[in-house]
């Protein structure tokens, strides 16, 4: 249950920017008003997962929402992935992997 809690604020996270993206391209209201819905469900998940884990493995991991919104991005948005985002991605995932580790 705990993981389940750290897992979905990175996919909250995750889909907060995303959305936001997708009102930047293509200006539906509904697309704002996710954003804000899972901007502000994200902190309260990240709270509840302070519960069960420590600051710094909750936020480090976190940090592959960012990878989440360029995958996202790709496909939903035809946004391409360049070389330097995919470095990003590999640097992020050998992160948090290296401190799980």
């Amino acid at each position: 249950m705990s993981f389940v809690l750290v897992l979905s604020a990175v996919i909250s996270a995750a889909f907060g920017q995303f959305f936001y993206k997708s009102y930047a391209v293509m200006r539906l209201k509904l697309y704002i008003v996710l954003a804000v819905l899972f901007f502000l469900l994200s902190p309260i998940l990240n709270m509840l997962s302070l519960k069960f884990y420590t600051v710094d493995f909750v936020y480090i991991f976190t940090s592959v929402s960012i990878a989440l919104v360029v995958v996202l991005s790709n496909f939903y948005l035809g946004e391409k992935i360049s070389y330097r985002h995919w470095l990003g991605i590999v640097f992020i995932l050998l992160g948090v992997v290296g401190y799980g580790l």
